[in-house]
């Protein structure tokens, strides 16, 4: 939030321990109507979208948030593409069922950039303890690497920048 406030959306008991997909929302309480009135407070009538998201019955973390990630990108040249449908459908798991691993996760990463047509594949600083560069630079792929230093932002801030 501009204030340097927080929401986050409550989750099911366990969800630690489950993959992003699978997380349950909770409804232990009226989180969505109170998420709300801290939007309209801080943004106005341009909150009235992701409101809309928000209080539709979304039972997984992943729904709501892929809802307010096309009302927040709306209008901008992004595009949204899902790691299961990339790197052949073997993105989903780096070590199969029977423990084999599939592939070595610097090369599959390296496979999916460029299954997007991407040259650059930006990391955060730890990527430097465990990233191979090696198959992004067979495919001419830059590896860059990134600190934020600042204040955290505020996807929702886009909406300010909405006309």
């Amino acid at each position: 939030m501009p204030d340097g406030s927080w929401l986050t959306v409550p989750v099911s008991s366990g969800a630690m321990h489950e993959q992003f997909n699978r997380v349950r929302i909770s409804e232990h309480r009226d989180w969505r109507t109170d998420h709300c009135k801290t939007l309209r407070q801080h943004y106005g009538a341009r909150a009235e979208e992701i409101c809309d998201e928000i209080q539709r019955p979304y039972r997984l973390l992943v729904g709501l948030n892929l809802a307010c990630l096309h009302v927040i990108l709306s209008g901008s040249a992004t595009s949204i593409h899902f790691q299961s449908h990339l790197d052949g459908g073997r993105a989903v798991t780096a070590i199969s069922e029977d423990r084999i691993e599939l592939a070595p996760i610097s090369a599959r990463l390296a496979l999916m950039v460029s299954e997007l047509g991407g040259d650059v594949y930006l990391s955060g600083p730890s990527g430097r303890r465990y990233l191979d560069e090696t198959p992004f630079h067979e495919l001419g792929i830059r590896v860059d690497y990134w600190e934020h230093t600042g204040p955290n932002p505020c996807a929702l801030e886009r909406l300010r920048q909405v006309v």
